[in-house]
C-alpha cells in the first residue's frame, strides 16, 4: 500500500515545538558548562575547541546541500503518493553525502598540517596536539555529512520527534563531555575523542530509525543512479544560495570595520546579537515548513497556499510584537547588558529591530520558494542583492556610520521581500496578499495605543529597574489582548485552545 503523508496543523505545531525545546535546552546547558571549559582548557586550547567546530562548520558546506534536497525529493514522493521510489532516493543520498564525506574529510586531514602551521596562529607548543585533534575532526565531519542524509529523509516524513529524540540528548552531552573529561583530568584530545564518539552512535541511532521510516517491505537496498543529478542541481544552487546569504549576513560588519573603527563593529555587532537571538523560533519553523511546501506542491496546491498565509500572519504578528518590545526598551535592555556605553547603540537596536521582522518574513519567502522547487529564483535573487548590498551598505556608512549600517539591512531586507512576493506571484503561487481598509486601521491604530501608553507608563516611572517591571507586563497583557480579539480568527483561537489543552 503506498504510503502517504498526513499534513495537518496540529502536527506541524507540534514539530516547531520540539525543534524549539531542542534548541534552547542545549543552549542552557552550554551557558553553564562553557566558563568550566574555557578555565579547564585555558585560553589557548579552548580557542583551538572553538576553532575545530567553525572549520567542520565551513566544511560541511561542501556537502552541497544533499541533505535538503534529500527532504525535498522524498516529500515530493509522499505528496505524489510514490512510496515506491523512496527507498531508492534515500539509499542514493546516503551513498553520495558518504562518498563526498570522505573525498572532504580526506582533504582536510592532508591540509591540516598546512592549517596549523601556516593559516591558523596556534602557539608552536600546541602544535601537534592541534594536528590530532584535527585528525580526529576529521572523522567527525564525515559522520556529520552522512548524517544530513538520514535527516533529510526523518524531516521529510515529518518525524521531527525522532530526530530530536537522538538530537537533544546528542546535544546536551556535547556540553556536558568537556567538563567531565576536564574534572577527570582529561584534555583536549580526549575530549574530541568522546565526541566523535559520540557523534557515530548518534548515526548509528540515526540509521536504525532512518530504516524504521522507509516504506514497509520496501527496506533493500537500492540505487538509482538517474537521481543523483536532480539532488545534485537542487543541492548546488541551494549551497550557492547559502554561500550569498551568509556574505549578505555579514557584510555590514565587515564594511563597518573597513570604513570606520573596530570598536564601531562592537557597538554595531552587540543589538545583532541580541536580534539574532530572537531567531530560535524562526529556525525551528522552516525545516518542518521545507518539506511541507514540497509535499504539498504536488497534493493539494490550494492547502499550500492556505497553510502559506496562516504562518506568514503568525510569524508577522509574532515577529512584529518581539521587535516592538526591542524598540520600546532598547535603551533599558543595552545599558542593563553592557552597560552606558549601550546608549551608543539604541538607534541601531531599533532599525534592526524592524529590519529582523523583515529578515524573517524574506526568510519564510525563500523557504517557500525553496520548497515549490524554485531554488535557482532564490539563488539569482541572493545574488543580485549581493550585488546591490554591498555599494548600498557602503553609502550608507560612509554618510551616517553604524545607524546607516543598521538602515541597510532593514531597507535591503524590505526590498528582498517585496521582490520575494513579486516572484511568488509571477509564478502563480500566491494569490494578491489583500487587507481591507478597515482591518488595517484597526492594527494600526490599536498598536498605537498600546505602544504610546507603554511609553509612557516607562517615562513616569523613569527608575529601573520598576520602569520595565511595571511597564513591560502592560505591554505584553494588552497586545495578547489585542491580538486574541482583533487579529485571531475564530479558527485561529480554535487551533490555540486546542493546543493549549492538550499542554
Amino acid at each position: 500500500m503506498p504510503q502517504t503523508l498526513k499534513l495537518h496543523g496540529r502536527l506541524l505545531v507540534k514539530n516547531t515545538s520540539l525543534n524549539f525545546g531542542a534548541k534552547v535546552l542545549p543552549l542552557v546547558v552550554m551557558g553553564v558548562t562553557i566558563p568550566y571549559v574555557i578555565e579547564g582548557l585555558g585560553a589557548a586550547r579552548y580557542g583551538v575547541f572553538t576553532l575545530i567546530w567553525a572549520v567542520i562548520g565551513y566544511f560541511s558546506v561542501l556537502d552541497l546541500g544533499l541533505g535538503k534536497a534529500t527532504a525535498k525529493k522524498v516529500a515530493e514522493a509522499l505528496g505524489r503518493g510514490e512510496s515506491a521510489s523512496i527507498p531508492a532516493i534515500a539509499w542514493t543520498a546516503v551513498l553520495l553525502t558518504l562518498g563526498l564525506g570522505l573525498i572532504v574529510s580526506f582533504t582536510l586531514m592532508a591540509f591540516t598540517s598546512l592549517l596549523v602551521n601556516n593559516v591558523f596562529q596556534v602557539n608552536a607548543n600546541l602544535s601537534e596536539e592541534t594536528q590530532q585533534v584535527f585528525y580526529l575532526a576529521a572523522v567527525g565531519l564525515l559522520i556529520a555529512l552522512v548524517k544530513s542524509a538520514l535527516t533529510g529523509v526523518l524531516e521529510a516524513h515529518q518525524r521531527f520527534d525522532l530526530i530530536n529524540l537522538v538530537g537533544v540528548p546528542s546535544s546536551v552531552l556535547s556540553a556536558v563531555i568537556p567538563p567531565i573529561v576536564l574534572y577527570a583530568d582529561g584534555g583536549l584530545p580526549a575530549i574530541v575523542i568522546l565526541l566523535v564518539i559520540k557523534n557515530g552512535f548518534e548515526l548509528f541511532v540515526l540509521s536504525f530509525l532512518w530504516l524504521k521510516v522507509l516504506p514497509s517491505g520496501d527496506r533493500f537496498f537500492t540505487l538509482d543512479v538517474k537521481i543523483s543529478p536532480v539532488l545534485f542541481s537542487f543541492g548546488g544552487w541551494l549551497t550557492l544560495h547559502n554561500v550569498a546569504s551568509y556574505v549578505l549576513h555579514y557584510v555590514e560588519r565587515l564594511l563597518i570595520g573597513a570604513l570606520l573603527t573596530v570598536t564601531a563593529v562592537t557597538y554595531y555587532s552587540v543589538p545583532f546579537t541580541l536580534i539574532s537571538a530572537l531567531t530560535v523560533f524562526p529556525s525551528s519553523l522552516m525545516p518542518v515548513l521545507f518539506p511541507a511546501f514540497s509535499a504539498l506542491h504536488h497534493s493539494d496546491v490550494t492547502r499550500l497556499e492556505n497553510l502559506f498565509r496562516r504562518v506568514l500572519k503568525y510569524l508577522v504578528v509574532l515577529m512584529g510584537l518581539a521587535a516592538m518590545f526591542l524598540m520600546i526598551f532598547s535603551e533599558v535592555i543595552l545599558v542593563l547588558w553592557i552597560g552606558a556605553g549601550g546608549i551608543r547603540s539604541v538607534y541601531v537596536l531599533q532599525f534592526l529591530a524592524a529590519g529582523y521582522v523583515l529578515s524573517v518574513v524574506s526568510w519564510y519567502f525563500s523557504t517557500f520558494l525553496q520548497g515549490t522547487g524554485y531554488i535557482k529564483a532564490v539563488t539569482a535573487i541572493a545574488l543580485a542583492f549581493l550585488v546591490f548590498q554591498v555599494p548600498f551598505s557602503w553609502a550608507l556608512i560612509t554618510v551616517w556610520g553604524i545607524e546607516g549600517a543598521a538602515l541597510a539591512f532593514t531597507f535591503s531586507r524590505a526590498l528582498v521581500v517585496l521582490v520575494f512576493y513579486c516572484t511568488a506571484r509571477r509564478l502563480n503561487l500566491l494569490r494578491p496578499l489583500r487587507v481591507s481598509t478597515g482591518k488595517l486601521a484597526t492594527l494600526i491604530c490599536g498598536f498605537l495605543i498600546i505602544i504610546s501608553a507603554t511609553v509612557l507608563l516607562k517615562t513616569v516611572v523613569g527608575i529601573l529597574p520598576w520602569s520595565v517591571i511595571l511597564s513591560a507586563p502592560v505591554f505584553i497583557a494588552s497586545t495578547l489582548l489585542f491580538g486574541w480579539h482583533c487579529i485571531l480568527t475564530h479558527e485561529d483561537k480554535h487551533m490555540v485552545l486546542q493546543s493549549v489543552k492538550r499542554v
